[in-house]
């Protein structure tokens, strides 16, 4: 995983909606879109809650 990439998985760990993510790190909404389809990609999962419940168990 990227370091943007983890910066936007530890933002929505803190529960975050993508609009506040894109805010905080200065992107477009679109771009953190991506980087959450990345994230999935990589981690195997289909949805945000479906990443977080794994990562928290």
């Amino acid at each position: 995983m990227t370091r943007r990439e983890r910066g936007v998985l530890e933002l929505a760990l803190e529960g975050l909606p993508a609009t506040q993510i894109a805010r905080r790190l200065r992107l477009s909404p679109h771009t953190v879109n991506d980087h959450f389809k990345a994230i999935y990609r990589k981690t195997g999962v289909t949805c945000r809650e479906e990443l977080i419940s794994g990562l928290c168990r």
